[in-house]
């Protein structure tokens, strides 16, 4: 494994548009040590939601 990220994958959204976004600059920018096995892990990113963004 070279490190890169093979997959992202979003469970909820306050708006699709960010987490396209936010998923593509994971699997192009992040970068992790070369590993010998493959390994999983989870990461939450916690986006915060204006009153007045009109997101439901």
């Amino acid at each position: 494994m070279d490190g890169r990220v093979e997959s992202v994958r979003v469970t909820s959204t306050p708006d699709p548009r960010l987490s396209a976004c936010a998923a593509a600059i994971v699997k192009q920018h992040a970068q992790f040590p070369e590993m010998t096995s493959v390994k999983k892990f989870s990461h939450p990113f916690n986006f915060p939601v204006k009153p007045d963004s009109g997101a439901h």
